[in-house]
Order: C-alpha cells, then sequence, then structure tokens
C-alpha cells in the first residue's frame, strides 16, 4: 500500500504519499486523507475541484437519480444556483476536497435534524464521488458496478489502493453503499456473536 501510494503521487502530484507514516527507513502505517488533513488542512484541498465542477456542469442540465434502497424509492436531482437541489427538498452545496473525504463535512455533515430521506441520499452521493461514478452515471448508486469504480484519473486514490490491498478494509464513510444485487465490496468485517478477538502483530 505504501508503494502504490508513492507511484500515485508520482503519477499525479498530489500528497498521497504523506499518508505513509515512517519510522526511520520502514513503513509504520498507511493512513487516510481525511486523518492526514487534520494536521494539514491544505492537503489535498483543491484535488477534487474540477472533478465536482464537472458534475455541477452535467446536474445542471441532467437529472441525477438517486435509488434510497430498501423499498424507500428514487429521487430525482438538478444543479440549479449551485445546489443540487432533489424532489423532496433536500439540498447540497458544492462539496469541497474535505467534504468528499470525511463525508461528514461541510454540505455532507450529517447533521442529527436531517431528514431519513437526506440522509440516505448523502450516504449515497458521497459513496459516488469518492467512487467517481457519480459524473460517470446518472443512476445512484446501481448504475456502476464494482468494476466501474474508481475509474476516474480524479478518484479516491487512497480507498481504491486499500481494497487492491486487503481483503479487510473499510475505505471511507458509506463504503457499504452498493448497487442493489451486487456483494457488499466495503471490505467491512462483523460478527454479530463474537466470542473472542485475538491481535496478532508482527
Amino acid at each position: 500500500m505504501a508503494d502504490a501510494l508513492v507511484a500515485q503521487k508520482n503519477a499525479d502530484g498530489q500528497p498521497w504519499d504523506r499518508l505513509v507514516v515512517r519510522d526511520g527507513g520502514g513503513v509504520l502505517r498507511v493512513i487516510a486523507p481525511q486523518d492526514h488533513m487534520a494536521s494539514d488542512s491544505g492537503a489535498f484541498s483543491s484535488y477534487w475541484d474540477g472533478y465536482v465542477g464537472r458534475v455541477w456542469d452535467k446536474y445542471a442540465t441532467t437529472d441525477l437519480r438517486v435509488d434510497l434502497q430498501g423499498g424507500r424509492g428514487v429521487l430525482t436531482g438538478r444543479v440549479s444556483g449551485g445546489v443540487l437541489t432533489f424532489d423532496d427538498g433536500s439540498t447540497f452545496a458544492r462539496p469541497a476536497g474535505k467534504d468528499i473525504f470525511t463525508c461528514n463535512d461541510g454540505p455532507f455533515a450529517n447533521n442529527p435534524g436531517d431528514s431519513d430521506l437526506k440522509k440516505g441520499l448523502l450516504a449515497r452521493i458521497a459513496a459516488a464521488f469518492n467512487r467517481s461514478t457519480i459524473l460517470s452515471s446518472a443512476d445512484q448508486p446501481n448504475g456502476t458496478p464494482a468494476s466501474g469504480f474508481y475509474q476516474d484519473p480524479t478518484t479516491d486514490h487512497w480507498a481504491r489502493i486499500v481494497h487492491a490491498h486487503t481483503p479487510i478494509g473499510y475505505a471511507f464513510p458509506y463504503d457499504d453503499v452498493c448497487p442493489d444485487g451486487q456483494p457488499d465490496v466495503s471490505g467491512a468485517a462483523s460478527d454479530g456473536d463474537p466470542r473472542h478477538l485475538t491481535v496478532t502483530v508482527g
């Protein structure tokens, strides 16, 4: 993972290599972009700007359809006046890099007073940004199979690299959003009746 993050930094010039925490010459761990941004707020600050601009341009003239899944229906949104507005009245301002990586800041802040519909929209839109599927498909989350995730040059390469190198690794909030009928590719691990936990180091 550390080598892949350094290679991505060399490919696009973004500070992916700074997600690698080293101890002397060795790799101690790798951290998520939002964790790095907590101490370096300027990192990735403009990373998503071009992609978000293309998304906002597309949905000014095209409907974005978000299936809330579980029988909750499909909501349709359009960008007007710089705001993505859905037919239930839920709105999302244009997100910045921190908003996308954290999935819980700016327009993606999960506010207790928000309706369940808006919370459902937030999860699916945030996942679509991190996976860079919101531009390639107007139907979320069902318009793109897992094989189509992370295909745009501007994507959450941290999440892409985590999933490429480990079967367990919930890479961003709402990573468990998946198209209907498709397996959960988030790498989340759970046990409804745990008996013990063994941690092996080294």
